[in-house]
């Protein structure tokens, strides 16, 4: 009873992966362990348990690439699948640029210690001080931006 009741929860793990747990985790790897481990227990000797271990994964294998061939364009297919990529060229963007920002002053509204938040062009911003200490409501300049990482520097009240 101990190998039916491994292997059901084996199923029931990868069910669970499947259904409810998104990505490949420890649900889906226990639920395969859990299978491979009682079917290898079912057989009375290591190397009947292997061979036959092995014969299974190799038609799984050759069983998913059929399922691929022939109902890759099916309406099953599409279901599980992503069918579009999210491209430039189609509008989708993880971030704006920034870089025409260099030069761009704004007033700190938070103070940098050395990270906080000022108002540069109207827009609220996350941006680093370029060494240390600047108080809020201080005139910045921004002067370098790496990725999303804004470095400003404060402008001398005889610059203003």
């Amino acid at each position: 009873w101990g190998l039916i009741v491994l292997f059901i929860s084996g199923i029931i793990l990868i069910l669970l992966e499947i259904l409810v747990i998104p990505g490949f985790g420890i649900a889906g790897i226990g639920g395969i362990a859990a299978i491979l481990g009682s079917l290898y227990f079912l057989f009375p000797s290591s190397e009947i348990a292997l061979a036959v271990l092995a014969g299974v994964m190799v038609f799984s294998i050759l069983g998913a690439v059929i399922m691929i061939k022939y109902f890759g364009g099916s309406r099953f297919w599409e279901n599980i699948s992503l069918g579009e990529s999210q491209s430039n060229e189609r509008g989708y963007v993880s971030h704006q640029s920034l870089k025409d920002l260099v030069g761009s002053r704004g007033i700190t509204i938070t103070p940098l210690r050395p990270a906080g938040t000022a108002k540069i062009e109207e827009k609220r911003l996350d941006v680093v001080s370029e060494g240390g200490f600047i108080d809020r409501d201080q005139p910045v300049e921004v002067i370098e931006i790496t990725g999303s990482r804004i470095v400003v520097r404060k402008i001398p009240e005889e610059d203003e």
